[in-house]
C-alpha cells in the first residue's frame, strides 16, 4: 500500500491506521530519512544507527501522530531531536565539570592499552608527590576528591569555607608543580 493511498482517505482512515500502515508509511520515508541523517551526522554508520533509532521511536510514538499532519515533517523532528540528544549525551559522558571556582574542564577518555601498563608507574608518582604536601591542605583536597562540597568539608573540619578553598587551590598547585617534572603538565 503505498502512502500517497493512505493519506488520500482523509483523517477517518488515517485516525484508523494500524500498525502495519503506519510501518508502511514510515518505510516509505526510508530515503529520505537515511539522506537527512548523513547530513546531520556525516558518517554512515552513525546516520543507519540514527535512522533505526528514529524509526523505532517513531513506532513508539504512533499515537501521537497527528491525523493530517505532515509524516515527513514529524519523523524529521524526531530524526533531529534523537541526534540532538545523542549528542548531549556523548557531549555530556565525555566531559566533566570540576565544581572548583576555577571551574576546570576535564575531558575523560579510555586508555590504550599501552597505556595501561604505564599507569600504576604514573599512579605512584602522583601518590608521591602527594605525600610531600602538607596534611592541612591534603586532607581538605582529597575530601573533595571523594565528593564532598566545600561546605560539608568546612563544618567537618571545623574550618571556614574560604580556608577549605585556599588549601584545595594551594594542594593542587603544589602537586602541579612538583608533576610537572614528571611531564604531565
Amino acid at each position: 500500500m503505498s502512502m500517497l493511498f493512505l493519506f488520500s482517505f482523509g483523517e477517518e482512515k488515517l485516525n484508523k491506521m494500524s500498525t502495519q500502515e503506519f510501518t508502511q508509511a514510515i518505510l516509505a520515508n526510508q530515503d529520505f530519512l537515511k539522506g537527512s541523517a548523513m547530513q546531520i551526522t556525516r558518517d554512515q554508520e552513525q546516520a543507519a544507527d540514527l535512522v533505526q533509532e528514529t524509526n523505532l521511536k517513531a513506532l513508539r510514538s504512533m499515537g501521537r501522530f497527528k491525523p493530517g499532519t505532515n509524516l515527513k515533517a514529524w519523523l524529521y523532528t524526531i530524526l533531529r531531536n534523537t541526534f540532538i540528544n545523542q549528542y548531549r549525551k556523548e557531549k555530556n559522558r565525555k566531559t566533566t565539570r570540576d565544581e572548583s571556582e576555577n571551574g576546570y574542564i576535564l575531558g575523560s577518555y579510555e586508555a590504550a592499552p599501552e597505556q595501561e601498563a604505564d599507569a600504576s608507574i604514573h599512579m605512584n608518582e602522583i601518590q608521591s608527590v602527594m605525600r610531600n604536601v602538607e596534611q592541612q591542605l591534603l586532607r581538605p583536597f582529597m575530601m573533595y576528591i571523594e565528593g564532598y562540597k566545600y561546605m560539608e568539608i568546612a563544618e567537618k573540619l571545623h574550618i571556614p569555607e574560604g580556608t577549605v578553598k585556599s588549601r584545595i587551590f594551594k594542594a593542587r598547585k603544589k602537586m602541579q608543580s612538583q608533576l610537572t617534572q614528571y611531564g604531565y603538565f
